[in-house]
This record gives structure tokens, sequence and C-alpha cells, in this order.
């Protein structure tokens, strides 16, 4: 199952709008230093990495979905996902996203309450996973400490960004705010540069999406991304936006 707390670089509620989507394409820093696998020494990761069962999936394909039960755990080894789910009144927020290294399913596996998943999860690109039953990963959590350590340090550092979005959100205007969630997409990996250094990736994510990712409204959305074009940080086209400068967009970011 998805927790509420995503990929590093998006711990932001966004409303699904399926309309033509905007890729959003950042430069790439440091895309594994916060997955789970990165936190386990060599020996550690190599034997995690064969728990479960391999399974594959077609971009688009619907992996988890949201009232099923079970405490099994997905392990991405490849490809990125978007986790869903669902409001009362029938929107589709985005909880986050994941990538390589990257589990899901986690806290359900530990807590071993036997609630129903209540997020549901979508394949971004053509998906490898590995599906590892809640008992056998509870098993090699126990059987290497050093594994339990690393979760738990990487759910605190989750809950960190979390705490420090939802000051931005109070604090920011829409620009920073925008710019705050390109540097995050940024350092959450992926990236592919070009000669320039300016990196373009292929997270589709609607226009919608990457507003409310900010709580804003889209015309506030093209607002704050006509400011920052205007400095020459990122470029966007009809299906994209790349980040050119990812120092000078942490810089403007922060002022």
């Amino acid at each position: 199952m998805a927790e509420a707390v995503p990929l590093h670089a998006t711990h932001r509620f966004c409303v699904i709008d399926h309309r033509a989507p905007i890729t959003v394409a950042p430069v790439a820093a440091h895309p594994v230093a916060s997955t789970f696998l990165a936190r386990l020494d060599e020996d550690t990761s190599s034997a995690f990495a064969k728990l479960g069962t391999p399974r594959r999936h077609r971009r688009g394909a619907t992996v988890l979905f949201e009232g099923d039960t079970g405490d099994s755990v997905l392990f991405v080894v490849s490809g990125r996902l978007k986790v869903l789910t669902t409001t009362p009144d029938g929107r589709e927020l985005v909880l986050g996203l994941r990538g390589p290294g990257e589990l899901l399913g986690e806290l359900t596996a530990i807590a071993q309450d036997g609630r129903a998943r209540y997020a549901t999860v979508v394949a971004l690109d053509d998906l490898q996973v590995r599906v590892i039953p809640g008992e056998e990963f509870r098993a090699f959590l126990l059987q290497h400490p050093s594994s339990a350590i690393g979760l738990l340090t990487l759910l605190v550092e989750r809950l960190r960004e979390a705490d420090r979005q939802r000051v931005e959100f109070g604090s920011l205007d829409v620009p920073h705010r925008v710019a705050r969630l390109l540097v995050d997409l940024a350092e959450s990996g992926a990236g592919r540069a070009d000669e320039d250094g300016a990196t373009d990736i292929g997270i589709q994510l609607t226009q919608d999406e990457l507003a409310s990712m900010v709580s804003a409204s889209r015309e506030s959305l093209a607002r704050a991304l006509s400011a920052i074009r205007k400095q020459d940080l990122i470029r966007t086209g009809r299906r994209s936006i790349v980040v050119l400068d990812l120092e000078r967009l942490r810089a403007y970011a922060a002022s």
C-alpha cells in the first residue's frame, strides 16, 4: 500500500484533472540519496533486492487499488509511480511520487492492523517492481537491524520535509512556492542533462496537478511559471518544463 508521505520531492496534495498533461523536467541532483535502498550497505541492499517476486506493469497501469486489503510491500526496481487517493467529494488527490529504490506499503506492513489500502498507485512509466509479502519484509528488518534504522531515518526525513512545506504554504508567494517545487523535483532524480546542462525528464502531470501541489490556482501557476521563465531559470514548452540552472533556481526559491 502507498503511504501518504510521498517521494521526497512531492509531499504535496494535488487535484487530478485529466486534461493535456504537462511534463515536468527538472535537473537531477541527488536522486538516490534519500531512497530506502541507498541507506543500506552493499551486502544488505543486495539481499533486499532479492526479496519477493518480480512483476512488470505497463505505463498507465493501476498497480494498487484504494480499498484493497493486504500488507505486501512494493519495491520499485525501475520506473516511477503516482500515488492517489479519493476525497469524500469525489476528487482524486496526488499524495506523491515514487521512483527506483523506493518502497510502497512499508507502513502498512509494519502496522499489521488489517486496514484497507487508502491509496491507489498508478505507473507513470513502464514499471518493474518486486512484490514482498509483509511477513517476509518484517523478517528482513529483524534479521538486518541496519535496514530498520535506514527505514526509520527515511520516515523522519519525510516528516521533516512535510513540516517544511507546510511552513512554505503559509509564508511564501506562489512564484517562490513553484520554484521550491521545481527544485524539489530537480533533486528527486532521473534527470537527463543535455549539452547545455539543462535537463528534461518525463513525469506526466497536468497543469492543475502542479498548481495544486503548491496550493494555487491554475492561473496563478501560469503567472508564476512566466515570472520564473523571465529569470531564465526554466524553459517551458507545450508539454514540458526544463530547469536550466538548478543553483540559480534554488537561490531564487530561497530569496
